[in-house]
């Protein structure tokens, strides 16, 4: 190759001598890839082997460059401007062109400053598994409370719903009762104590209608509290009965109370003989009202005229107020007003069981609640 051609070569491919600053706007790429070092051009015949130019770059020693200080950023609002993005390119060309070094040794202190201030890792742990379980649990214990109240609820608006039998009092003769009132009485209760504590516990007692309690009078004594036999009871609250019809009379009775319109009152007690029981009590009947007030008294309610019959009227000269009629298919003797009303009956239920009362009507519930059938004889 001759010197012209090689001329006109140098003026096609213009490198940049070492230490010439870049042109502006751009950076050669050849500056970059290649090492600074001297270009020899056809005038200088002297030619620098590639083992002394390693060994150059090898013992070159790097100047110590400050780490440049943190840039604070501060955004700005309302600019027109859009900001260059910085890349590694643009920092390596500013870089060289602050510190007048070549590209190598630019390329060089950038990799060392990235390292200087490079940001540590930080590693997040995961929180402990504590407050999640601590949680599930108490969800689950929530849930579960709630099933055994709702379950709770139910059940009891079911009980409540549920008709709830009367309680029956096994220890009552005769019939069953719903209830019982204690009466206690002493030895030298005269026959107004005595009927004056019946009457107060009869007017004190509220029930449904329909229902039953009974009065069970106790005696004190040195022996302890007992159940007082009928023939005493009887002997003091009705001290005119017969003394015939007194010793037929069983230690068994009851005495009670039944709701109806009014509390009526009802006495039940068993005999030991028919035929002497149903003769003492026709003896008995001119006396019965007043020996059984007032705990047996009755004042029908008001009626009208239309309900009086015309028989009613009649007036009849009888030794005894007791008339008879029939009641629940039982041959009854009673004692009524000029209305016609019931005031005091009585009737064998079967025949060795008798019952005084004041309705009619409390005659058909203790013929439903009788623990027993009567028991009637066939005639032959």
């Amino acid at each position: 190759m001759d010197q012209e051609q090689m001329k006109e070569n140098e003026e096609k491919v213009h490198i940049l001598p070492a230490g010439d600053k870049p042109v502006q706007g751009g950076v050669d790429p050849l500056s970059i890839i290649l090492p600074n070092i001297e270009v020899h051009s056809p005038l200088n015949a002297q030619r620098v082997s590639a083992g002394t130019l390693y060994a150059q770059e090898t013992s070159a020693t790097l100047p110590k460059v400050p780490a440049p200080a943190p840039l604070s950023i501060v955004p700005t609002h309302n600019s027109d401007t859009v900001q260059p993005l910085e890349t590694y390119q643009s920092d390596v060309e500013k870089y060289i062109r602050t510190q007048n070094i070549s590209p190598v040794k630019a390329v060089a202190a950038e990799q060392i400053h990235r390292q200087q201030t490079a940001q540590p890792i930080e590693v997040t742990q995961r929180a402990p598994q504590g407050t999640s379980v601590a949680l599930h649990t108490l969800a689950i214990v929530c849930s579960v409370l709630l099933i055994i109240g709702a379950g709770g609820a139910f059940v009891y608006s079911y009980m409540q719903s549920r008709p709830t039998a009367q309680k029956q009092n096994p220890t009552a003769p005769f019939i069953t009762v719903d209830s019982t009132i204690d009466i206690s009485i002493t030895s030298d209760n005269s026959r107004e104590i005595t009927m004056q504590k019946f009457v107060d516990a009869a007017s004190n007692t509220h029930l449904s209608v329909g229902l039953i309690s009974q009065l069970q009078p106790w005696i004190a004594s040195s022996a302890g509290t007992r159940p007082i036999p009928a023939q005493p009871f009887l002997s003091v609250l009705t001290p005119r009965i017969p003394s015939e019809l007194l010793r037929t009379i069983r230690p068994e009775f009851l005495i009670g109370v039944h709701s109806f319109d009014t509390n009526q009152l009802f006495l039940i007690f068993s005999v030991d003989s028919y035929e002497g029981a149903y003769a003492g009590m026709l003896e008995w009947e001119p006396m019965m009202q007043s020996d059984l007030s007032p705990l047996f008294s009755y004042t029908p309610p008001q009626r009208v005229l239309s309900e009086i019959s015309k028989d009613s009227t009649t007036t009849k000269i009888i030794l005894s107020p007791f008339v008879d009629t029939i009641v629940e298919n039982h041959d009854t003797r009673a004692i009524k007003n000029s209305s016609g009303d019931t005031l005091l009956l009585w009737t064998f239920i079967d025949r060795s069981t008798v019952l005084v009362t004041t309705n009619a009507h409390t005659v058909r519930e203790v013929l439903s609640r009788l623990k027993t059938a009567p028991q009637l004889t066939v005639p032959k």
